[in-house]
């Protein structure tokens, strides 16, 4: 189990080449999982958020299409604030949601 977390490290080393080999594949086993925690990890935090980056990605292209077709700074304030109250923060597909439940 040290072997596998990386603790402990040379505390007992290997005395023959099966004991050499089992050590190596314990810590291969122990990266291995560590890296599937942290992968896992990542996608769930990432996924928390995906309304709010799909908002904020939607909310990037149209600023960049106002500053594509140079539009008159009041404008572009009226479309900001029209997105931000459309939205508030929030990106989904309201039917659809509402159609998978309906059945």
């Amino acid at each position: 189990m040290s072997h596998m977390l990386c603790i402990g490290y040379g505390r007992f080393p290997p005395q023959s080449l099966t004991d050499m080999w089992l050590t190596l594949l314990s810590m291969i086993s122990g990266a291995t999982c560590y890296a599937l925690f942290l992968g896992h990890t990542t996608n769930l935090i990432q996924s928390l958020d995906s309304s709010r980056r799909q908002y904020r990605e939607k909310l990037k292209q149209v600023e960049e299409y106002m500053a594509y077709r140079k539009l008159h700074r009041d404008l572009r304030t009226r479309i900001t604030d029209y997105f931000e109250h459309r939205y508030q923060g929030k990106f989904f597909d309201e039917e659809m949601i509402l159609g998978e439940l309906s059945e």
